[in-house]
């Protein structure tokens, strides 16, 4: 009987460094002391947690930590050197995955990672769905929409249910109309 593995979710369009993935890992397992750790026993520190406690560690949004989205590096690459060095050290151990994704070819990491290619076609949000996201990122521009307004429909389709595109055009509604 295995234990079930407790995924950890870290999205790198907000991390700036290797000690931040390491503090994201370390601290829910020591705690806050987890910070005052001296800087070279941290990376010691999360591989004997995760000994202890396997789990699935998503590294999402990759390309973010390397400005190949467009929006400038947040990682250097002695960070991206001490990342490599971590799942290299992780290797092997008994329940720990980390599962990285990224809209690039990553080749930042180099070995020992396995690549895999998923294609999947992403559908946008649909139904109501569709509809409480709009309206939650409209809500804190306080602009309200009326949702029989054909006109408005037919900007919600143009932008497909995709939230990215949704989140930059739908702000504009608070100085524009939907025409």
């Amino acid at each position: 009987n295995s234990q079930p593995i407790e995924p950890l979710w870290l999205d790198f369009r907000g991390i700036n460094s290797a000690e931040e993935v390491l503090h994201r890992i370390g601290i829910p397992v020591y705690g806050d002391k987890f910070k005052d750790a001296p800087r070279k026993d941290k990376s010691g520190l999360v591989i004997e947690a995760l000994r202890q406690a396997p789990r699935l560690i998503v590294w999402d949004n990759f390309e973010s930590a390397l400005g190949l989205d467009g929006s400038g590096a947040n990682l250097t690459e002695g960070d991206v050197g001490e990342l490599k060095g971590l799942i290299r050290d992780l290797r092997g151990i008994a329940g720990v995955k980390i599962v990285v994704t990224s809209r690039d070819k990553e080749r930042s990491l180099g070995d020992p990672v396995h690549v895999y290619r998923l294609k999947a076609p992403l559908s946008g949000l649909r139904g109501e769905a569709r509809w409480e996201y709009c309206e939650r990122l409209l809500k804190s521009l306080q602009v309200t929409v009326d949702r029989s307004d054909p006109v408005f429909n037919r900007l919600l389709n143009a932008l497909a249910g995709q939230p990215l595109p949704m989140r930059v055009v739908l702000p504009l509604l608070s100085e524009q109309t939907p025409q």
